[in-house]
């Protein structure tokens, strides 16, 4: 396993030529001039029975002579970002399949106690659906013809750097892992952003109450720590981590 670390955001064409250089010339160029992205849909079956429907966009109309080519995946998740908004902004020019789902949650845009207290179940319980949901898609996406199965690329960003991670340190069939501005000792994180935007209301009490949430709510929520998963990483697991010097 490499590490590097860079502290220039790559923008997601960059990730994608990457993934496609070690194509032949000349399915680049035959792919290159490919105007559209086909756009499928495929429900995902999770072992608690839930459903989850994935967005796959696969490079197309395909040439009848270059069918039978297969193309690395990029899979794509961001904070709570709608994952067909998100895939919409993509170039559907390179060689590239990318997917992603929406997350098995929607937080409230306001929390209100103790009303949102009632929301509390759902999300604990989409953190293991979103991981379970990354693997099935990712044995999903394996079996297609069109798929080649050993370069698998998950990209995290910011919130989804974690799932990315995790699911990593579950499935080796995810070759390449990308975290953008990922973070570990996420309840230390989680206490510095609240104390930050509650100390114009509250002064000296802002740090001591938002610890107090931040690790209560780590403790109930019990999600996989980024310290733990990355040392679950294989030596085929190849990760890029990027991050920025400034907002």
């Amino acid at each position: 396993m490499w590490l590097c670390f860079v502290s220039l955001v790559l923008s997601p064409a960059n990730l994608f030529a990457a993934q496609a250089r070690s194509l032949p010339p000349d399915v680049m160029k035959a792919r290159v001039s490919e105007p559209h992205f086909t756009h499928e849909t495929v429900p995902l079956k999770l072992p608690d029975g839930a459903t989850i429907t994935a967005n796959i966009l696969v490079p197309g109309p395909r040439k009848l002579a270059d069918l039978d080519a297969k193309m690395p995946v990029l899979l794509i998740f961001g904070g709570f970002e709608d994952a067909a908004k998100m895939l919409e902004q993509l170039d559907p020019k390179l060689p590239v399949i990318v997917s992603s789902f929406n997350y098995p949650f929607e937080p409230p845009r306001r929390f209100e106690f103790p009303e949102s207290l009632h929301d509390l179940p759902d999300a604990k319980r989409a953190i293991t659906q979103t991981i379970n949901g990354i693997i099935e898609l990712v044995a999903t996406l394996k079996s297609r013809s069109d798929v080649e199965a050993s370069r698998i690329t998950i990209v995290g960003s910011s919130f989804g750097a974690a799932f990315a991670l995790a699911a990593a340190a579950e499935n080796r069939d995810l070759t390449g892992v990308v975290l953008v501005d990922g973070f570990g000792k996420i309840p230390l994180a989680v206490k510095q952003m609240l104390a930050r935007k509650w100390n114009p209301y509250l002064g000296f009490l802002a740090a001591p109450l938002a610890w107090v949430l931040a690790q209560s709510g780590w403790l109930y929520f019990n999600p996989p720590e980024p310290e733990t998963s990355v040392r679950k990483l294989s030596s085929n697991q190849h990760v890029l981590l990027i991050t920025a010097e400034a907002e």
